[in-house]
């Protein structure tokens, strides 16, 4: 290379390293006084008036680092969860120096109008005794807890975290535009994907679906592609590479891990597809992508056992071919779209969504051609077993619909097609930002005026899952945060549809650095959760307690905790656990190769009309002959069956959950 290419790389290199420098964690000051939630809602606390018969309960971690306060109302039981977040992670709530306060539904079961008044008294407090400056995941409950988090590598704000910004940006945009710059990018992508997504894997599993993602995929190859991963609500692609994945054992980092390594390639990918779509590359094109790897809630996404960055990739190459074939409808983007098409179908059950809105907004560019539509067919058609396990999903899921409806403080999946399409724009909004969704508008304006199809296929696709998504709400347990999956289509969109040469082509990579990475900046603080343990995670420390009791019946006020605590028993005993390994008789579940019986006391997704009778009568009957251990939740709403089990004895304690014996009356 030459000498002015070698400065290039060196000036790129430079400030990539400047920004990383930067951005790495500073330890704490020792000398700071400490700074509690008790002291920030002084004068209120638990059990304090909040007005309209409302009193406050105790505060707790939420599980992404914010805080939770539950209000119930003395009479009725009416209550109000309030939700207090870093400030500018949720649009449109109150604000403090520091944090956004806001209810959350469907969990609130008041009246809108006593839910803003609860929210109002909680945010007057803290607006009151915030001081600037404070992360919630940071802040301690009380004097002595100490904080949730160590230091972070993604706290970053006011000029230190502008200099972060710029100083990446501007690093990408110039390696992008070096000698063999679309391979330096790529690498450069990936390895601030991994940074980002790898770091403290073996933290314990937060969500009982990760742990059931993982049982699904250690089942033989045949239980998979029969249709076992309904149990999952999920096609059968993922749970193969879950699979392959547990060649290297069963644990935390390594159930992680897929997800982690397709997260980080969502950057290098949008460099990818939009060279095969529209030949587009330049800084513009390695700002969006950079804004893929660093955006706070995909990297949050893909720390988990998820479907949704393998999906994010699928959808990717299925937009990029489809539009490809469109220009150039030769056997190589033909062959793409077919098979595309299908691994999406057998990936997410968001897939014929993406599909249809492919289609649809590239037939609006009215460069549709017959051999594009029919490589998709083709694709759908490979694809059509997945679809029909999509039919069984939906059969499946209509008892957990009926308890939804009857009991939404304890089922999720109730939702009308407005309140849904809120909370997706919600979702896009923390996601992306409000300035970067105004640049995607204005490139869909843009597309559509100009008929540019390279932009016009991933808009449509993301349109029509957003819209997809809200119109089946009220029929189909479905969860705004599966838009994340199709996000990335938004800066694909951008990628290929701003300008890419000349001066333009930098102004336009400046407008997203500002637009996109200030939005991650500003989200940043409410992720620092993502790397450590999670405040409600208990069954880790739960299977330990109960490793040294002589009791072996074990109840569950909620049956999801099920397979998290099977799987932390049986990892203390190095016994890979999956479905087939859990014996279901009657109520019970017995653990292979281990002494205890499980016995979930509530059935969140089975419909009854009076769950929490049941639960009272079954720990009665239990602990009429026998001594009993009991992983009680808290928070919901269980009135009758906390007040039963706070005349157990604690055996340990935490902010969400707790286990107790119950001896033998």
């Amino acid at each position: 290379m030459r000498r002015g290419a070698w400065l290039h790389l060196a000036l790129a290199g430079a400030l990539v390293a400047l920004g990383l420098v930067l951005a790495w964690p500073r330890p704490r000051s020792p000398q700071l006084p400490q700074i509690t939630w008790a002291t920030l809602l002084a004068p209120l606390g638990p059990g304090a008036p909040v007005g309209s018969g409302f009193v406050l309960g105790a505060p707790r971690r939420g599980r992404e680092g914010d805080l939770e306060i539950v209000a119930t109302r003395e009479t009725g039981g009416a209550s109000v969860e309030v939700h207090v977040v870093a400030r500018g992670q949720w649009g449109g709530t109150l604000e403090t120096a520091s944090f956004g306060v806001a209810y959350e539904l469907p969990r609130s079961t008041a009246p809108s109008d006593d839910c803003l008044a609860v929210t109002r008294t909680v945010w007057a407090a803290l607006r009151r005794n915030d001081p600037g400056g404070l992360v919630p995941g940071e802040v301690a409950l009380g004097a002595g807890a100490g904080p949730q988090t160590d230091p972070p590598l993604v706290r970053l704000g006011g000029l230190r975290g502008a200099l972060v910004a710029a100083a990446l940006a501007l690093g990408t945009a110039l390696l992008a535009t070096a000698p063999r710059g679309g391979l330096l990018s790529a690498v450069w992508l990936l390895g601030l994907g991994l940074l980002l997504r790898a770091r403290r894997l073996g933290l314990p599993f937060r969500l009982d679906q990760d742990v059931q993602r993982m049982f699904t995929g250690h089942l033989p190859l045949r239980a998979i592609l029969t249709g076992q991963g309904l149990d999952d609500r999920h096609p059968p692609l993922y749970f193969l590479v879950l699979h392959v994945a547990q060649w290297a054992g069963q644990s935390e980092a390594v159930g992680r891990a897929p997800a982690v390594l397709a997260g980080a390639l969502v950057g290098p990918a949008i460099l990818r597809t939009a060279w095969v779509s529209a030949r587009a590359r330049g800084p513009a094109v390695a700002v969006a992508a950079l804004v893929a790897t660093v955006s706070p809630e995909l990297v949050l996404r893909s720390r988990e056992v998820s479907e949704i960055p393998l999906f994010a990739l699928v959808a990717l190459g299925a937009c990029a071919s489809y539009a490809a074939a469109i220009a150039r409808p030769s056997r190589r983007p033909l062959t793409a779209v077919a098979a595309s098409a299908a691994l999406a179908l057998y990936t997410y059950y968001l897939a014929p969504l993406v599909l249809a809105g492919s289609v649809a907004l590239g037939w609006l560019g009215r460069r549709t051609t017959r051999r594009a539509v029919r490589a998709a067919a083709l694709g759908a058609a490979l694809g059509a077993p997945a679809l029909l396990l999509e039919l069984r999903i939906f059969a499946h899921d209509e008892g957990a619909r009926q308890a939804a409806r009857a009991h939404p403080a304890l089922a999720w999946g109730e939702h009308g097609a407005l309140d849904m399409a809120r909370q997706l724009g919600q979702t896009a909004l923390e996601t992306l930002g409000a300035p970067l969704l105004t640049i995607v508008a204005a490139v869909a304006l843009a597309a559509i005026a100009c008929r540019h199809v390279p932009a016009l296929v991933p808009l449509g696709a993301l349109a029509a899952t957003f819209g997809g998504v809200a119109l089946v709400a009220p029929v189909a347990r479905v969860q705004a945060y599966y838009l994340t999956a199709v996000l990335p289509l938004a800066l694909l969109a951008i990628a290929v549809g701003l300008p890419r040469s000349g001066v333009a082509a930098w102004v336009s990579a400046a407008v997203v650095a500002v637009a996109g990475l200030g939005a991650a900046l500003a989200r940043a603080p409410g992720a620092l959760a993502m790397y450590v343990r999670a405040p409600d995670e208990i069954m880790s420390d739960v299977a330990r307690v109960v490793d040294g009791r002589p009791e072996r019946r074990i109840l569950l006020t909620v049956d999801y905790d099920t397979t998290l605590l099977a799987y932390d028993l049986a990892r203390r005993h190095a016994i890979p656990m999956d479905w087939a390994r859990m014996h279901h008789e009657g109520s019970e579940v017995r653990l292979e190769g281990l002494p205890q019986v499980l016995e979930p006391l509530v059935r969140v997704h089975t419909p009854g009309e009076d769950p929490e009778g049941r639960a009272l009568a079954r720990l009665d009957a239990v602990t009429a002959r026998e001594d009993v251990l009991v992983v009680a939740r808290k928070g919901l709403g269980l009135v009758a069956l906390d007040a039963r089990l706070s005349r157990c004895a604690s055996l340990l304690d935490g902010e969400a959950a707790q286990l107790v014996l119950c001896a033998r009356r």
